[in-house]
């Protein structure tokens, strides 16, 4: 899913953990069975933009300065031009890579709000929040299920359920 030399930030692992989930996710959403190969397959790729940043930010344990910051999230929108290169690629793979940092109230990446994300980059955004706090990264621990999924369901937070669409979420805890 990404080259080797990007194997210390765990953007493999990342990757395969987020397509399992996302593909669960999608089961049990009763999405019909291409639907749900789909989302996995292109969940498998939707941090490929990551593989163009600087290792020394990727593995970062601190905060990021702002130009750090600004090639971090340049790897939505770097990942979606990479993938729309390939001849024939179904758009939901250019998709889930733009716009998995989008959020339902609207403060994600590109601002995009509620059902204007994809529906499979809202899918895969889940799963990828709920790896992203359950996994020990280089800039904090992980944390235990409960507390991730408390988190994503809070009214309040950082996080919280607004960042989600109601329905996929409600249907992952």
């Amino acid at each position: 899913a990404v080259s080797a030399s990007h194997e210390d930030n765990d953007l493999d692992g990342h990757q395969r953990r987020v397509a399992r989930s996302a593909m669960d996710l999608a089961k049990a959403y009763n999405l019909d069975e291409e639907d749900v190969r789909q989302i996995g397959a292109a969940a498998l790729v939707h941090d490929v933009g990551k593989t163009e940043i600087d290792l020394a930010i990727l593995n970062k344990a601190g905060d990021f300065t702002p130009a750090e910051r600004l090639a971090m999230n340049g790897h939505a929108a770097g990942g979606a031009s990479m993938l729309g290169q390939i001849a024939d690629l179904p758009q939901v793979f250019v998709d889930v890579a733009r716009y998995h940092h989008e959020r339902y109230d609207g403060k994600g990446y590109e601002k995009l709000k509620g059902e204007d994300i994809p529906f499979a980059a809202r899918i895969v955004q889940i799963a990828d929040i709920h790896d992203a706090l359950s996994r020990k990264r280089v800039y904090k621990l992980g944390a235990p299920e409960g507390r991730v999924l408390c988190e994503m369901a809070e009214r309040e937070g950082r996080i919280g359920r607004s960042m989600f669409d109601p329905g996929l979420l409600r249907c992952f805890v």
